[in-house]
């Protein structure tokens, strides 16, 4: 069969064909409507992104002041891609940061733009009014005399305490000076507490290790006796982890200051606190007549079929089990 033939394009076919680039969406609008939904865009990589859509969108989210009050929040690839100079320029944006945090910077950026703003010190010291958390995280090129230096700038120590900073991170960041952590510290609405059970609750993660280096929570051990504080790596020969149930640590100093009470069944120890916990009431051995502590820790309670709390109990005088 011969191949069909196409029907040659008429001047009409022509006329009526559309070009590709009128089909093409669009998010351009006036600058008005621009700045009415910009303002409802929180996360701050959607508003670099709306930078780039066209000259109106960047002319709303360049403005100063212009995002308002926000919180600013620059990882993964804009944290890795940050400079001194773009922080700046984002600042220059915000009327208000209530929460800024950066992530994983280039060594390249120091922290400069936080307050060296060259002429803009007033409306540098508005924009952070509200601000309520301050995080550096992995930023090699960031140390503690920015930070404080930013924090003075902006009249941070001088502020009600109830109004100071309800959280600061620096892990990562160069500690020059382990002397000027009181001085962040005074920045804090609320006093660093390493007893918090959740430690992402800790108002500061930087602690001075009695071997004179700086660390953060997650490798920080601290005695409940003296409250010194021990790197993992300083505590092999310094103390030791007692508690079962809280992992407590003790210093060698401090070891017989502390009460430890061993579990029946385990003879792994309790502190005061979990034995308050764990206590249901106490008994008097048949054979020695000895007080009797109903102590178990939660794995060795999971391990009974039943708990019996009239019966079940070892001495641990005698080394019976009660009938």
């Amino acid at each position: 069969m011969a191949p069909r033939k196409r029907r040659p394009k008429t001047k009409r076919d022509q006329t009526t064909q559309v070009d590709a680039n009128d089909l093409t969406p669009t998010f351009d609008v006036d600058e008005s409507v621009a700045a009415a939904v910009f303002a409802h865009v929180k996360n701050t990589r959607d508003r670099l992104a709306l930078a780039t859509v066209s000259r109106t969108w960047r002319k709303v989210a360049t403005s100063d002041g212009g995002w308002g009050s926000c919180n600013v929040v620059l990882d993964g690839e804009l944290g890795q891609k940050i400079t001194d100079e773009r922080l700046h320029r984002i600042l220059r944006c915000c009327r208000d940061v209530k929460h800024l945090e950066i992530r994983d910077a280039p060594r390249s950026f120091a922290g400069t733009g936080l307050w060296n703003l060259g002429g803009f010190a007033i409306a540098h010291e508005l924009a952070f009014t509200s601000l309520e958390t301050l995080k550096f995280i992995n930023c090699t090129g960031v140390s503690d005399f920015t930070v404080l230096e930013f924090l003075r700038d902006i009249g941070m120590p001088d502020r009600p305490k109830d109004t100071r900073l309800r959280c600061l991170r620096l892990a990562g960041c160069v500690i020059d000076d382990s002397n000027q952590l009181d001085e962040l510290r005074e920045c804090l609405r609320v006093d660093q507490n390493f007893f918090e059970i959740d430690k992402e609750k800790i108002s500061f993660d930087l602690w001075e290790c009695i071997c004179g280096c700086v660390i953060d929570t997650f490798e920080a051990n601290m005695c409940v006796s003296c409250h010194e504080t021990y790197s993992d790596d300083y505590m092999v020969d310094g103390g030791f982890h007692f508690c079962k149930c809280c992992d407590a640590f003790v210093c060698n100093a401090c070891e017989e200051n502390v009460a430890m009470y061993p579990c029946q069944d385990c003879e792994e120890a309790m502190c005061e606190s979990c034995l308050a916990e764990h206590v249901v009431d106490c008994a008097t051995c048949e054979v020695c007549e000895e007080e009797i502590w109903k102590t178990l820790c939660n794995e060795c309670e999971d391990k009974l079929d039943c708990v019996d709390y009239e019966n079940k109990w070892l001495c641990s005088e005698c080394g019976c089990r009660e009938k």
